[in-house]
């Protein structure tokens, strides 16, 4: 299968609401192996937010890439979704993903980004324009909890805006999202890359809106 990306970043965050951090990165070869790479800088941010973090479970920090991709394939498949649940169809249509695709690990881990309520890890693909054809996915906008903007007004289908924000202190690709010109949130660490050099061919709608009181979620669906 040929991936609309080459790397995924493993971001870490030391509670909900903190900036992501990438910790490593999986790099996808084309015949579908994989290997991975602690981000040392990265590492070390974690370590200082949280100085019990010791990085991603089964994976020992070192500084040379791990290339056991059997080995690492059966670790990160402990976090794909269960396709057996009843919901299966709804599941895979939210996440745009046909059973074809679903069928791939690799690119189901991507286009779920391996979220779990147990642990602060997630799973970012690095998508780049492979075709002529349109592509899409689906993130979750970042920074909710700091620009407290009211999600509720939004509705599903709904047209956003973004603007590139490169003085941002702690992301020169930063990328921030508007309706009708007021800030909502950013594009999350690790998808942001794909906005880098481009200022058109980008379209962002709203996709789901959960407007939990304690933890609201905006997701948004991207068409690169």
């Amino acid at each position: 299968m040929k991936y609309p990306f080459k790397k995924i970043s493993v971001m870490w965050r030391s509670s909900r609401g903190e900036s992501r951090v990438s910790i490593g990165h999986i790099t996808v070869s084309g015949n579908g192996n994989i290997s991975f790479l602690y981000d040392k800088e990265g590492f070390q941010e974690a370590k200082r937010k949280s100085p019990e973090f010791s990085g991603y479970p089964g994976i020992p920090f070192s500084e040379s890439p791990i290339e056991d991709s059997d080995y690492l394939k059966s670790l990160f498949a402990l976090r794909l979704i269960n396709l057996e649940r009843e919901d299966r169809k709804e599941l895979l249509d939210f996440w745009l993903l046909d059973d074809n695709l679903a069928s791939d690990p690799i690119m189901l881990l991507a286009m779920t980004q391996g979220m779990s309520m147990s642990d602060m890890f997630e799973f970012v693909p690095s998508f780049q324009r492979e075709s002529k054809n349109k592509q899409a996915f689906i993130t979750d906008i970042a920074g909710l909890t700091i620009t407290k903007y009211d999600i509720s007004a939004l509705k599903p289908g709904g047209r956003l805006q973004f603007e590139k924000q490169p003085d941002n202190i702690k992301d020169p690709f930063a990328i921030i999202v508007l309706y009708d010109g007021n800030p909502i949130g950013w594009i999350k660490r690790g998808h942001n890359y794909l906005f880098k050099g481009r200022k058109n061919g980008i379209k962002l709608t709203v996709h789901k809106v959960v407007n939990n009181a304690v933890y609201p979620k905006l997701y948004v669906k991207v068409v690169y």
